[in-house]
């Protein structure tokens, strides 16, 4: 809901940890590329690492492998019996 830039720094480290925030970073522009009138300048600084701006396909990568991590820990878990 807030851009990473504008946070303190212990908070924009946390944030960048935090999977959601590309899943969100993903959707922002999915729907701003849609938007009728959408000017080059755009709404909201993207989620970046070190002033680098990362792409779609690597916040798709970041989603999907703690997607694939938390489902293997996850039917580890469930599928034991004891």
């Amino acid at each position: 809901m807030f851009p990473v830039s504008a946070m303190p720094a212990w908070r924009a480290a946390l944030t960048l940890v935090n999977p959601l925030t590309y899943a969100v970073d993903i959707m922002r522009r999915t729907v701003l590329a849609f938007q009728p009138g959408h000017s080059s300048q755009p709404l909201f600084d993207s989620v970046g690492w070190a002033g680098w701006p990362v792409p779609s396909a690597v916040a798709v990568a970041v989603v999907a492998a703690f997607c694939a991590v938390t489902l293997t820990v996850a039917v580890r878990r469930f599928s034991r019996t004891d």
